[in-house]
């Protein structure tokens, strides 16, 4: 209906009305077409709102409160009381929820017990396979960065020639990478060397769905160039995540990855993980970055 205008402030629309804060009660009143009031401050008047209130209370109307901290604060009804204390959740995530909490790891333990079962024999052979055709660990153990920042030892079956760690820690595996074994070319297509990270799943370090996780070099360098990068680890990190069923895998655009990354953690739900796992299972992308 109109537009209030508080002291100091510009007038910056022309669509509507604009009124001083002593004229609303003349213009409510006289218009039973007004259902509610709606206010928008930037932070730097939020110390307006109490006196704000003082002049909304003589009128049966629900008032709400557009609040504008920024694009990097994303709020989901979080506001809760803490004593005599009112307190804005400034980053809620589906981690502190008790749905998240436990349907996600009882998902979790029941699944990757499941799977561990099933490929058993599949992890043996490979096991197997790979002691015969070179030289080595049948694992790749390296540390990767996981929920709220935490270091874990992360396992997949080597698919590479042994190297100096230094080597594995900071490049990234290309197309036609020459360190890689013939063995290892087909375990990464079909991402069978990912396997043991069930058993990461089982120790809690990560889950069967989530942001894939990273080499603490390369998030100490991406959080300087990403925006909102650390955010992923708000959430476990997964073998599998929104960003790799779209393709965005592997040498690739880190900020993309970061946009799914971000949808996931805002629009998580137990539907939505079971919709990723069948996208796995039933890739689009057919791992197609995955070199």
């Amino acid at each position: 209906m109109g537009y209030v205008n508080l002291p100091g402030q510009a007038i910056a629309v022309d669509d509507a009305p604009v009124y001083s804060l002593q004229q609303i009660a003349e213009r409510i009143n006289r218009n039973d077409d007004v259902d509610e009031i709606i206010f928008a401050l930037p932070p730097n008047r939020f110390s307006d709102i109490p006196e704000i209130m003082k002049t909304m209370e003589r009128f049966c109307l629900p008032v709400r409160a557009i609040l504008d901290f920024g694009d990097h604060m994303l709020i989901r009804e979080r506001l809760f009381q803490f004593g005599r204390l009112q307190i804005l959740d400034l980053t809620a995530t589906p981690t502190e929820s008790i749905r998240y909490s436990l349907m996600k790891r009882a998902f979790d333990l029941a699944f990757s017990t499941f799977a561990i079962l099933l490929t058993a024999p599949l992890m043996t052979a490979i096991a197997a396979l790979i002691r015969l055709t070179s030289p080595g660990p049948i694992l790749f153990v390296q540390d990767r960065v996981g929920l709220s920042g935490k270091i874990f030892r992360m396992y997949k079956f080597r698919t590479m020639r042994v190297a100096d760690s230094s080597e594995s820690d900071t490049r990234w595996t290309t197309s036609g990478d020459p360190r890689r074994t013939r063995l290892g070319i087909f375990l990464r297509r079909t991402s069978l060397d990912e396997l043991p990270q069930f058993f990461n799943v089982l120790k809690g370090d990560m889950s069967v769905v989530g942001p894939r996780p990273e080499r603490p070099r390369f998030v100490a360098k991406f959080l300087n160039e990403v925006a909102r990068y650390n955010s992923r680890h708000r959430l476990k990190v997964g073998i599998t995540g929104w960003a790799q069923v779209n393709g965005w895998r592997g040498d690739t655009s880190i900020r993309k990855r970061v946009e799914h990354d971000l949808f996931y953690l805002q629009n998580w739900s137990f539907a939505f993980d079971l919709r990723i796992i069948f996208l796995t299972l039933f890739p689009k992308y057919r791992n197609k970055n995955a070199y």
